[in-house]
């Protein structure tokens, strides 16, 4: 007997393992010469619709993804686990191409030019991304990792039960499981507004184009004043409210950028940094770290206040500042101290002296204060130094760090003229590491300082 004549599949819909289209309602209206619609999508459903971006293959039609960046937006923002603030995300804006969407139904028309639509989208195809690629693959790797951990605990639960484990250890796993289920439902089955152009692939990369000129990026120093969420940046807006050097001394950013004729001593962002290289040195603030500092916040906040004390007991020209006797743009032209760089640094030095992880014994903060007194000569170390461009040949004076300064130049981290030492990773691990090496065993040109003096 066939299998067609034992099974009836009159019931079964005729579109099954074809090709398929879904309806999603939109509001239609249009900028320009082009028709937009505005549509809203799960998390779930909008990383399938989506071309989602490599990060080592960049799309033709926009820029190369960073993974680092989309990967803080998946791991560390929507999945971290103090929610009490949730998240958000703004609309991503993305294109088929010509002929991709259907309108299969005109539901109201505005008297304003919108309309509210039925679109028929074919599930075989990709929209490409013209805003939002680090939040789509950021959204891409949150589902993953929440899906894959809880494939790895529900392993871990079946073994610890066969095994014999103790009851607490497998209750410890089911109530890690129970959270990232409860975090893949989470993001999930959460929204995201989309943004929808039917527009070919030249006119794609010029929108992205037009997107990319015309959006103005929000100031750091801005974002850190309004980001309360961090840790970092509730202490940092504490102390520029309170500590006497920082106090009505520090650039918010809403109306200016911080620059070498700001009447500030620091920006907001900067006051960030040097929280963070009092509490954490060089080192990054993962979300273990973060919730960490915010048990113990108060405690955290003293402690950076202490080195703040400590810049304005050791240094001369921070005490003036604090004092009001020197203004910030004049300290910025005679010493290292105006940089911000410099200060970080410095904050970077006293969390490796004061908690060292290299088993040498924590510094204390007399000492610290004391080489600081010592550094102070030599933070006026501006020269006029003649400056030749490589390219031109052309030469101008600059007035900075000489090229052949015998104790700045041999830490890597200045280039001859400059009036702060370079703000890389690499540059502020090598000066720090000097600095300590200098506050442990001494060096030549301090110690010589201090005997003439």
């Amino acid at each position: 007997m066939s299998l067609e004549s034992t099974i009836d599949t009159s019931s079964v819909p005729v579109d099954v393992g074809v090709s398929r289209t879904v309806e999603i309602p939109a509001t239609r209206y249009r900028q320009g010469d082009r028709t937009f619609y505005s549509v809203t999508l799960s998390v779930a459903d909008l990383i399938k619709v989506l071309e989602l971006p490599d990060p080592h293959k960049p799309l033709e039609d926009n820029r190369v993804v960073q993974e680092t960046r989309a990967r803080a937006f998946g791991l560390e923002y929507l999945l971290r686990d103090d929610d009490r603030h949730g998240w958000i995300c703004p609309p991503m804006i993305v294109r088929a191409d010509p002929g991709e969407l259907a309108v299969a139904n005109v539901i109201h028309e505005f008297g304003n030019g919108t309309a509210w639509v039925v679109l028929q989208v074919s599930m075989t195809l990709a929209w490409r991304i013209l805003d939002g690629q680090h939040r789509a693959l950021g959204f891409d790797i949150a589902i993953k990792h929440c899906t894959e951990r809880i494939r790895d605990l529900r392993d871990a639960i079946r073994k610890s039960e066969s095994n014999g484990q103790p009851a607490e250890a497998t209750a410890a796993l089911r109530k890690e499981l129970d959270s990232f289920e409860h975090k893949l439902r989470s993001v999930g089955d959460s929204h995201v507004s989309t943004t929808l152009v039917e527009a070919s692939r030249d006119a794609g990369k010029q929108m992205f184009v037009d997107i990319a000129r015309n959006a103005k990026g929000v100031n750091p120093d801005f974002t850190t004043v309004l980001d309360q969420r961090s840790v970092v940046h509730r202490i940092a807006m504490e102390l520029a409210g309170s500590h006497p050097l920082l106090k009505d001394r520090v650039e918010h950013g809403q109306r200016a950028r911080m620059s070498k004729t700001n009447p500030n001593l620091l920006g907001a962002k900067a006051v960030a940094d040097i929280v963070h290289g009092v509490l954490v040195g060089s080192g990054r603030v993962g979300r273990r770290k973060e919730m960490e500092i915010a048990r113990n916040e108060s405690a955290s906040a003293k402690r950076v206040s202490e080195f703040l004390d400590t810049l304005v007991a050791g240094f001369e020209d921070l005490r003036l500042v604090a004092s009001g006797e020197l203004e910030p743009v004049a300290l910025r032209e005679e010493s290292l101290l105006g940089s911000a760089t410099m200060l970080r640094v410095l904050a970077v030095v006293w969390h490796d002296l004061r908690d060292p992880d290299d088993g040498a014994k924590p510094t204390p903060v007399g000492e610290i204060e004391e080489f600081f007194r010592s550094l102070a000569p030599f933070m006026r170390a501006f020269h006029d130094v003649e400056i030749t461009d490589p390219v031109t040949g052309a030469t101008e004076t600059q007035r900075g760090i000489a090229p052949d300064d015998p104790l700045w130049m041999p830490t890597n981290a200045f280039r001859p003229g400059a009036k702060a030492p370079g703000a890389t990773q690499g540059a502020i691990k090598d000066l720090s590491r000097a600095m300590i090496r200098w506050a442990r065993s001494g060096s030549p040109h301090l110690d010589a300082a201090a005997a003439d003096g």
